[in-house]
């Protein structure tokens, strides 16, 4: 990490990422993943997928996503202004800081945003009935092989049926509204907001 400015003062790891925080900046790498929802597997998917964070992501916040750059290793990590986890949406709540007015702000907020954002039928696609009865039956054909380490098989077979069978009392719902679909943000979490 020596080519990083400023000392690194933590490292935050998910199954998808490594994010090294200094004092004013966090630069998030990818890991070298294929998990059948994401495949990071070779530096060339990583890059485009920090491309692809950076464009997505400097929709609702252009001050914060500088862009990508490259790390010692020649590895893609996405540059970011760092911002205290105390002023985080979350924190305000955990603090019983945010109140009414605020959070009306940031529903207007988020709202103009998904009002606006893509809705055209290259994005519709990815709400559609068959696309989502895909991703539901490869979760649970990914997560079959660690049956049963991890969890019971007659849990794991239960939880299958029921989302097999919600999903085809919903599907006239769920095919009504994929037009509605919009490229909106995949992980808005509280700790996001600020």
């Amino acid at each position: 990490m020596g080519a990083v400015p400023g000392a690194v003062l933590e490292v935050r790891r998910t199954h998808i990422s490594e994010v090294f925080l200094t004092a004013d900046r966090a630069y998030k790498v990818k890991r070298p993943v294929s998990l059948g929802f994401v495949d990071y597997g070779t530096r060339e998917l990583r890059r485009a997928a920090c491309e692809a964070e950076v464009r997505l992501n400097r929709r609702l916040a252009p001050d914060v996503y500088l862009g990508v750059v490259e790390m010692p290793d020649g590895e893609p990590a996405v540059e970011m202004v760092r911002l205290p986890d105390e002023d985080s949406l979350l924190a305000h709540l955990d603090r019983g800081e945010a109140d009414a007015d605020v959070l009306r702000e940031v529903g207007r907020v988020i709202g103009r945003f998904h009002v606006g954002a893509d809705a055209s039928a290259r994005i519709a696609v990815h709400g559609s009935f068959a696309r989502l009865d895909h991703h539901v039956r490869e979760n649970f054909d990914q997560t079959r092989a660690h049956v049963p380490a991890l969890v019971h098989p007659d849990v794991h077979r239960r939880c299958e049926e029921a989302s097999l069978e919600g999903l085809a009392r919903w599907r006239g719902t769920i095919e009504a509204r994929s037009a509605s679909v919009r490229d909106g943000h995949g992980d808005l979490r509280l700790e996001h907001v600020y």
